[in-house]
């Protein structure tokens, strides 16, 4: 096989990956983008709760510039009591989640570049909780965890 086989020759200089999309995800892609305006307002607009609720306890909320429509696909605070929160939570039956951890920490990148310090993200990452957020959340659903979260914080 060589360049010279035919104009359909390729070759595949390094790995690398395919990222096409079967068309099943695409027609269901095009079905979504008809509610996608709606679902971003709901998202936003449960953020906004999140951001009265908790305005004065002891966390960080997520802030976007005046100019920038938040799409509020997670809804990450920022606590020094991550962990305890996460516990208090899943035991009250909530499901929080850490998102995520730093890329350089992860072993394939441990094995190809050693240990890395990156203080910002560490502290970041000690302190960064995800809370529920979707937009089917109903009221009750979303008044359970603002009631779930200052009550840990009181």
């Amino acid at each position: 096989m060589n360049r010279n086989d035919g104009s359909w020759f390729m070759e595949m200089q390094s790995l690398g990956m395919n990222y096409r999309m079967p068309d099943i995800l695409c027609a269901l892609g095009i079905s979504q983008l008809g509610r996608m305006e709606s679902n971003l307002e709901r998202r936003r607009a449960l953020a906004q709760n999140y951001d009265r609720a908790f305005e004065h306890l002891p966390i960080v909320t997520p802030k976007a510039p005046e100019n920038i429509r938040h799409a509020y696909h997670l809804y990450v605070i920022r606590t020094k009591k991550r962990k305890e929160l996460h516990e208090y939570l899943k035991a009250e039956g909530i499901l929080s989640q850490v998102h995520y951890i730093p890329i350089y920490q992860q072993p394939f990148y441990l094995n190809k570049y050693g240990q890395q310090h990156f203080p910002q993200m560490e502290s970041y990452y000690q302190e960064a909780l995800s809370l529920p957020l979707f937009h089917g959340m109903t009221p009750k659903q979303q008044d359970r965890v603002i009631h779930a979260v200052s009550s840990f914080f009181k």
